[in-house]
């Protein structure tokens, strides 16, 4: 059997490769992720969602509808598993992935 690497699979794979690349480089799109990791870490630790605002002084204690919820407890678990590297790098391969 012959095999041949001809350009296409390099072709596809540059685009994910520099997704990846990119953010697993980068902190600085991670400007919203000590709120979302916080969320998250109220969320695991009452095991209910916390459906007020704790974390904002203005408007503490208002009802709030947090659509983000299971992607924070993910942040957590993952930061609580591996620590800010372990998140990039799950955040980095999702990027790629899509």
């Amino acid at each position: 059997m012959n095999l041949k690497l001809t350009s296409t699979p390099i072709r596809l794979a540059f685009a994910p490769l520099l997704a990846f690349m990119t953010l697993a480089a980068n902190r600085e799109y991670l400007c919203d992720f000590w709120h979302h990791l916080a969320r998250g870490q109220a969320i695991v630790e009452q095991r209910r969602l916390i459906n007020e605002d704790w974390f904002t002084f203005t408007v503490t204690g208002q009802p709030l509808q947090d659509v983000n919820w299971l992607t924070q407890v993910a942040y957590y678990l993952l930061y609580s598993a591996g620590g800010l590297d372990l998140v990039q790098i799950a955040n980095a391969l999702l990027g790629a992935a899509a």
